[in-house]
């Protein structure tokens, strides 16, 4: 069982993850979201409970779901305003960082400081990508690709609980055969 509660659980992961991140962009913080301007893009981060113990379901495991420009998200014209945007469509989400990673309890506090490592190397293919701070299943691709992820701690508690096969489908790789995506170089060639 986590030692914070799920609200101030997520309060400081979004803390630490808009510290980490400040430097790339100015960030707004809203509630479970996170929202940021990347270029071009408005990008955000939101939480939600995939499960969690309550009245209802008190042996539910403490699972949240970080979800990154996934579902619909329709800023303000203030918020638009704010990040420069005015007069243009929604300016929304690079596809590129489009995730969603489960994870188990307190685990979700060390991806405040692996998010961003992440994005730059979703971003900046000459960025590495090392492994997540938790095994993590990676589903349909490696890091620099994949758009959904559990940890296998979330996996296998969500299995026990729901009372489910906890084995992966074919197009999961295992947390143990996870690799870091190396940074890809330019080749410079010189003229002869």
């Amino acid at each position: 069982m986590t030692r914070l509660s799920r609200s101030k659980l997520w309060a400081e992961f979004l803390q630490r993850l808009a510290s980490e991140m400040e430097p790339l962009a100015p960030m707004l913080h809203q509630g479970r979201r996170l929202v940021w301007r990347q270029g071009e893009w408005l990008n955000w981060v939101t939480l939600s409970r995939h499960s969690w113990p309550d009245r209802h379901f008190p042996e539910a495991p403490p699972v949240t779901r970080i979800s990154m420009n996934r579902f619909i998200f329709e800023p303000s014209e203030a918020m638009l305003r704010r990040f420069g945007f005015s007069g243009v469509g929604l300016p929304l989400g690079e596809r590129r960082l489009r995730l969603e990673w489960t994870v188990y309890g307190e685990e979700l506090l060390a991806f405040a400081s692996w998010l961003p490592l992440l994005i730059r190397g979703r971003l900046n293919a000459t960025e590495p990508i090392p492994l997540p701070p938790h095994p993590s299943h990676v589903f349909n691709g490696g890091l620099r690709k994949t758009s959904y992820a559990w940890t296998a701690t979330a996996w296998e508690a969500y299995a026990r609980w729901k009372r489910t096969d906890a084995s992966l489908p074919c197009v999961a790789i295992p947390a143990g055969r996870v690799k870091p995506a190396r940074a890809l170089t330019r080749t410079l060639r010189l003229p002869h």
